[in-house]
């Protein structure tokens, strides 16, 4: 979840020229800090894990229109006076350090994306909520916020912008086809994006597919939409005949900006021929594919599995999760209205090489393929050797000693950013920034927190309450045995321990660790989500929010972690896993049991 600003290379990215100037632009999921966490990476085709963590917030609710009508109230962060150091011996911390992005989501249709088995999706309808093997395609709407100051990740020094991304996948879990390996070289990988960034006038600056999208996809320019630190936002995401609309008003400086994913905009789907060299881009209108929001259906869990965290509070009942609901079946999370953060990527190194940094970043010069060396270290202050965990996707830092240098133009018109080596992709060692409790709001050498209310549905700021809320995380997903040194089953939601000599798994029926332990075998800091109520109304904050900062009642997502159980297919199987875990909210903050009627763009 990383902005491609013009003349970077982020981790992995790779360029075929299209013209002599405008080169063509790959995002490759595969080691993009950016991307939807899939499922399962193997039936992804990546050959290794980039970690996700995406603490979310979901909103449900049955009222007609709740699953394509969404209006929050936002407060973007500010950064402390003080800039990080390069040790992270010192407690300043920006939020480039915290989460490479953060982002408000919605399931939209895709004829070309999973589970690829029939190309009718009727917009904005319930009708879509089928069993995999006759649900319609979908991709993911992320509108990603990208925080300011680190020039491989951020716009600009200063200020924040904002990205429409919808994420698809190109396979048949089914049939056990996928997209065939001469488009998914040219496009990335399996999961793809269509990528513009909101701008004044509502038109992307280059090609938003994943086939023609190119550099100029993502040149700062003076069009796009850039806020200041502490604006004040109203996000709206809608349908409208044209394809699915983002708008984002800053109240504070009374600028808009916006994005339509229409085929007018460039918006589009690969051909998806599983067979052959064919990579023909269908141009397309993307509308969203739900009425309504809507919660998996419960069912009894088959035998054997573990239902509950028995360490958050929850009864023994055994009640798993299974297919069914508004969520987006290819994902890890079972998410469609939705907020969440993307933690769980910065780290220190000491140690990083990085071929050719600081150069003029021109397209193939390597940038972003560096990595902490194994006599770094790593960890705040430096303290820990590094173990692997956070070895690849590593920047020196010089790129970020000048926008004007590097970035140029508009990019640069704020000054430097923040100067320091650091590795952006996967931290399963739970030891970087995200993970440390003083990092965080309302700690004062923190930024201050996200800040935004819950959705409304129906017109505007006067729309309708959803009627229930969620925290849900993936941590199961990104501590299994077969993806990081951890040991949880995602068949059972326990936790299993492996015979050094004979190489044995035995189930030790314990829950799966929520939250993890870090690289040092100490329980990790997990950031929650907090409570603030400002001339009578009540936001949501994410940060380091406890029983202490504002009562037990405030508290969402700390030690209140039940295991969901999720149907998902691949490889022409289906399959039962825990790769979240879940509680449902009480009412309050915005949200009310005492919903109903009607709103528009319903089926």
């Amino acid at each position: 979840m990383v902005p491609l600003i013009t003349g970077t290379l982020f981790v992995g990215v790779t360029f075929s020229q299209v013209t002599a100037s405008v080169p063509h632009r790959v995002i490759n999921c595969q080691n993009d800090a950016r991307c939807l966490e899939v499922q399962d990476w193997k039936d992804a085709g990546f050959e290794y894990y980039v970690g996700h963590d995406e603490p979310s917030m979901l909103f449900y609710s049955n009222r007609p229109g709740a699953g394509n009508n969404s209006t929050y109230q936002l407060t973007l962060p500010t950064e402390p006076a003080a800039m990080p150091d390069a040790a992270g011996s010192t407690p300043a911390t920006w939020d480039f350090q915290l989460h490479p992005a953060f982002w408000f989501g919605m399931i939209i249709c895709n004829p070309g994306s999973y589970p690829e088995q029939t190309k009718t999706c009727t917009p904005d309808s319930d009708s879509n909520i089928k069993p995999l093997a006759q649900a319609p395609g979908q991709a993911f709407l992320e509108l990603q916020f990208y925080p300011p100051g680190y020039f491989p990740t951020s716009c600009t020094a200063k200020r924040w912008c904002v990205a429409m991304v919808l994420w698809s996948l190109a396979e048949d879990p089914i049939n056990g086809t996928t997209l065939n390996l001469t488009c998914t070289s040219q496009i990335g990988g399996l999961e793809y994006p269509n990528l513009a960034y909101l701008t004044k006038s509502g038109k992307p600056t280059g090609p938003a597919n994943p086939i023609d999208l190119n550099g100029s996809s993502f040149t700062v320019t003076n069009d796009w939409l850039l806020m200041n630190q502490g604006d004040r936002l109203t996000v709206s995401i809608h349908d409208t005949k044209d394809g699915l609309q983002t708008v984002v008003k800053d109240l504070t400086t009374q600028t808009t900006g916006s994005m339509t994913a229409s085929a007018a905009n460039s918006f589009g789907y690969p051909d998806y021929q599983p067979n052959g060299t064919a990579c023909n881009n269908v141009p397309f209108n993307f509308h969203p594919e739900y009425s309504t929001s809507r919660p998996p259906a419960d069912v009894t869990c088959p035998t054997g599995v573990y239902p509950n965290n028995s360490a958050g509070g929850f009864s023994q009942a055994k009640v798993c999760t299974d297919q069914g609901g508004t969520r987006v079946q290819w994902a890890a999370h079972s998410y469609n209205i939705s907020f969440s953060d993307e933690i769980g990527h910065w780290d220190w190194c000491n140690n990083v090489t990085e071929p050719n940094a600081g150069s003029s970043l021109a397209p193939g010069t390597g940038i972003g393929s560096g990595h902490c060396n194994v006599a770094g270290r790593e960890g705040p202050g430096l303290t820990v050797h590094n173990d692997a965990d956070s070895t690849y996707g590593c920047f020196t830092g010089e790129e970020g000693s000048a926008f004007a240098k590097y970035g140029g133009g508009v990019a640069g018109s704020d000054g430097s950013g923040v100067a320091i080596p650091g590795c952006l992709t996967q931290n399963d060692g739970f030891d970087g920034a995200p993970y440390i409790a003083g990092r965080w709001a309302p700690a004062p050498t923190a930024p201050t927190p996200i800040t935004f209310s819950s959705p409304v549905t129906g017109q505007g700021e006067d729309g309708h309450p959803y009627q229930q809320v969620a925290f849900e995380a993936d941590l199961p997903r990104i501590t299994a045995v077969n993806v990081t040194d951890y040991d949880c089953s995602r068949n059972t939601g326990t936790r299993w321990t492996k015979d050094s000599v004979t190489g044995t798994w035995t189930n030790t029926g314990e829950p799966c660790a929520v939250p993890p332990k870090n690289d040092t075998g100490t329980t990790a800091f997990y950031p929650t989500f907090g409570q603030s109520v400002s001339s009578g109304k009540c936001a949501w904050q994410f940060g380091n929010y406890s029983a202490s900062t504002g009562g037990a009642g405030v508290q969402f997502g700390h030690d209140l972690f039940k295991l969901a159980y999720l149907v998902f297919g691949g490889g022409g199987a289906l399959t039962y896993r825990f790769n979240d875990v879940r509680h449902f909210g009480p009412s309050g903050c915005g949200v009310s049991a005492a919903g109903g009627g009607d709103d528009s763009n319903s089926g």
